[in-house]
C-alpha cells in the first residue's frame, strides 16, 4: 500500500524525502506522504 501511494505523487516523493533529509525525521515524510 505504501509503495502504490508513494507512485500516485512522484512529485511530492521527490520534494519530501530532501526536506525530511534535511530535518533527519524520515518518519515525517511518510506521514506526510500518508495524510496528504
Amino acid at each position: 500500500a505504501s509503495i502504490k501511494r508513494m507512485a500516485s505523487q512522484p512529485a511530492a516523493n521527490s520534494a519530501r524525502p530532501a526536506t525530511v533529509q534535511i530535518r533527519g525525521q524520515p518518519v515525517e515524510q511518510k506521514t506526510s506522504c500518508c495524510s496528504s
